[in-house]
C-alpha cells in the first residue's frame, strides 16, 4: 500500500462510518440515522463502533436517548466536514465536465454521459457504447425508498 498509515482507514471502510457518524449527529440517534439510510439499526451501530475502533477512541456517547459527541468525536465531526465539502466539489466538478459538449458532433467521447440522452432513448453522435449500457442500468436501480 503506498501510505500505509491508511491503512486501517482503508480496512474498515471509513466512509460508510462517516456517513453514519453524521447522520447520527444530524438526526440526532441511531435510530433515525438507520432509517435514513435504509440500514439495519445494528448495522449502524456496529458502523458506529468500528469508527470509534479506527480513530482509536470513542466518539459518540448515548444521554437520555440521544447521542452526544466525545471530544474525539467533536474532531471527527470537523474530519466529515471536510471530506464531505471535497466530495461536493468534486461532484460539482463532475457535473461542469460532464455538460461540455464533445469537440466534433461525430466524435466519440470518452467522458461517459457526454451526448447522452434520456435513459431509454436513442443514442446520440457523442454517446458511446459504454456510456449507452451505463444510462439502461442506472435506470433500473432503486433506492430503499423506491418500490
Amino acid at each position: 500500500m503506498a501510505h500505509p498509515r491508511f491503512r486501517p482507514y482503508f480496512r474498515h471502510g471509513l466512509l460508510p462510518q462517516l456517513i453514519a457518524f453524521e447522520a447520527c449527529l444530524r438526526l440526532g440517534g441511531v435510530t433515525r440515522a438507520a432509517e435514513e439510510l435504509c440500514l439495519a439499526q445494528p448495522t449502524v451501530s456496529g458502523l458506529l463502533r468500528r469508527l470509534s475502533e479506527t480513530v482509536g477512541e470513542p466518539v459518540l456517547c448515548t444521554k437520555g436517548g440521544h447521542v452526544e459527541l466525545t471530544r474525539t468525536g467533536r474532531d471527527v465531526a470537523l474530519l466529515c466536514d471536510e471530506i464531505f465539502e471535497s466530495l461536493d466539489r468534486f461532484d460539482q466538478k463532475r457535473a461542469l465536465h460532464l455538460l461540455v459538449p464533445p469537440a466534433k458532433a461525430g466524435a466519440q467521447s470518452c467522458r461517459p454521459g457526454v451526448g447522452q440522452g434520456p435513459i431509454g432513448s436513442r443514442p446520440t453522435p457523442g454517446m458511446t457504447i459504454v456510456t449507452a449500457s451505463r444510462s439502461r442500468a442506472a435506470g433500473s436501480r432503486r433506492g430503499c425508498s423506491e418500490a
